[in-house]
């Protein structure tokens, strides 16, 4: 379990604090208004999100970012995530049902909680991830409400099995922001939360799930679509203020043809891009440490076998993200603070397993 040990491990307990001072400065005056909820905005039919978009007291009354954060909302309607009741044949109706009451009490509260900010911040790097920062043999998908509220994987990331040798393992992402002073440890409040989840149970699963390739059913031993659960390494992404602004800037001028730049250039090499990269990176590695920890404490030799694969799985993981990423961005990239807090807290983590096993 992670405690106080791990903040004083870092030697900086109060890592997270010294963002960007423009960073900050733009969160803070945005801090004065009360941020409308990007649910209320959702909830509107596309022809009243454009009449509020059209709407020109709208700039001075959200101010630029939150307002490209509604067109942004608007522009990529997020229409297609898995829904529940679609996996009633895999699960049963009352399965179904009684995940879906399981969240539904939870719902109003993650709702109130969720800025179009913060909804923004998760749209850019879904859609940057799909269309830009990835190449072919990855694909993206959205989670259904139960695993993003209940779970807390808001992406997934699926590999081609003949890239890593495995279709049983895929990434799960949870994208948060850090805006503001007040959300300084957001970041590590989720990866602390992940990571004892992940060392009580040995595993993080998405549920409600249907795959793009298809895998080798052992029971049948046919080929087919996967349906229902898969296997996760969760992953906490952070994206700046700063990097938010500018993304939401150059999807908004995507059909702009006055621009000097080409807006699809501008977010493909984007400084995120290596940071949100090398932010996967810094995670798996971790995991792949407690995957073997998690293998040497198993006395089950089939389990211990199918362990041990998925550590052969994360480290091809890590092979392509690293090809994906040039020597100076990461060089560039290592400057910025929530990666090296990142890279500290998985660093500590692997040190304590390389210490258990040593036992």
């Amino acid at each position: 379990m992670i405690d106080d040990d791990f903040q004083k491990a870092l030697g900086n307990p109060s890592f997270g604090s010294d963002f960007d001072s423009a960073n900050n400065a733009l969160a803070m005056a945005l801090d004065d208004v009360d941020l409308e909820s990007p649910k209320r905005f959702d909830q509107m039919t596309e022809v009243e999100q454009k009449e509020f978009l059209a709407d020109k007291r709208r700039k001075e009354e959200y101010g630029q970012v939150r307002l490209l954060a509604f067109e942004f909302l608007h522009r990529f309607r997020k229409e297609d995530c898995p829904k529940e009741t679609d996996f009633i044949d895999v699960y049963g109706k009352d399965t179904v049902e009684r995940d879906l009451e399981a969240v539904s009490g939870r719902k109003a509260s993650f709702e109130q909680k969720a800025s179009a900010l913060s909804q923004a911040a998760e749209g850019v790097v879904f859609r940057s991830l799909e269309d830009y920062w990835l190449t072919d043999g990855i694909f993206t998908h959205s989670t259904a409400e139960y695993d993003d509220i209940k779970r807390g994987i808001d992406i997934v990331l699926e590999f081609d099995p003949e890239m890593i040798g495995s279709s049983r393992l895929a990434i799960g992402i949870d994208v948060t922001n850090d805006f503001t002073t007040k959300t300084k440890n957001r970041t590590y409040d989720k990866f602390k939360r992940k990571i004892a989840n992940f060392e009580e149970f040995g595993r993080q699963m998405v549920k409600y799930y249907e795959g793009e390739y298809e895998y080798l059913n052992r029971k049948t031993s046919k080929k087919q679509i996967r349906r229902g659960g898969i296997e996760v390494v969760p992953i906490v992404i952070s994206i700046g203020q700063d990097e938010l602004r500018d993304l939401l800037i150059s999807y908004d001028n995507i059909d702009n043809k006055e621009t000097k730049r080409s807006p699809s250039d501008e977010i493909a090499s984007h400084r995120a891009r290596a940071i949100v990269i090398l932010q996967i990176v810094e995670q798996l590695k971790m995991y792949e440490s407690l995957y073997r920890k998690t293998s040497f404490q198993n006395r089950d030799e089939r389990r211990k076998k199918e362990i041990d694969y998925k550590v052969q799985t994360i480290t091809k993981m890590v092979e392509f993200f690293l090809s994906k990423v040039t020597e100076e961005e990461t060089k560039e990239a290592q400057k910025d603070l929530r990666l090296q807090n990142i890279k500290s807290w998985s660093e500590f983590k692997i040190k304590e397993t390389l210490d258990f096993l040593k036992q």
